[in-house]
């Protein structure tokens, strides 16, 4: 057998034919991090888009937002000057004071965080809602002749 005179002077160093070739194909690795991170963040950002959207939109369809909170030392005062007009107000079920079929249910209510108490008639139409003592309800109130406060819109808090 025969060797080549390339190989008889250097036996003990084997190379690859390929070894001073650069490559043409870059890694993928790096590339592949960062498609993740670019995905993770789109999705965290449509994420935080869609609370964002909800909350928004939950509080501008909310039938209360636009009414005045009810003034309770002016309805004390002077009742006779807000009749006609519509608030929105916290109140908080004290005692029911009776019922009748074609009226509704007279309430007796606090208002707000007060200790300052109102009598607040509920249409029949709401004969659905319990109202027990302690319950806390967002309402829309309306002032009428005589002073009589008559309640709608109810959001139990």
């Amino acid at each position: 057998m025969e060797e080549h005179p390339e190989t008889a002077d250097n036996d003990s160093q084997i190379s690859s034919p390929f070894a001073g070739v650069r490559s043409s194909v870059s890694r993928q690795g790096g590339k592949q991090k960062h498609n993740v991170a670019l995905v993770g963040s789109i999705i965290g950002g449509l994420l935080v888009l869609a609370i964002a959207v909800f909350f928004i939109q939950k509080a501008l369809n909310d039938p209360l937002r636009t009414l005045r909170e009810f003034p309770v030392a002016e309805y004390y005062e002077n009742h006779a000057s807000l009749e006609g007009t519509r608030f929105r107000a916290r109140l908080k079920t004290v005692e029911q004071l009776g019922w009748k079929e074609e009226i509704g249910r007279l309430i007796i209510c606090s208002v707000g965080d007060g200790d300052q108490r109102v009598v607040v008639l509920v249409d029949q139409k709401f004969d659905g809602i319990s109202f027990a003592a302690g319950d806390v309800y967002d309402v829309e109130l309306r002032v009428l002749e005589g002073g009589l406060l008559s309640a709608s819109q109810f959001r139990k808090e």
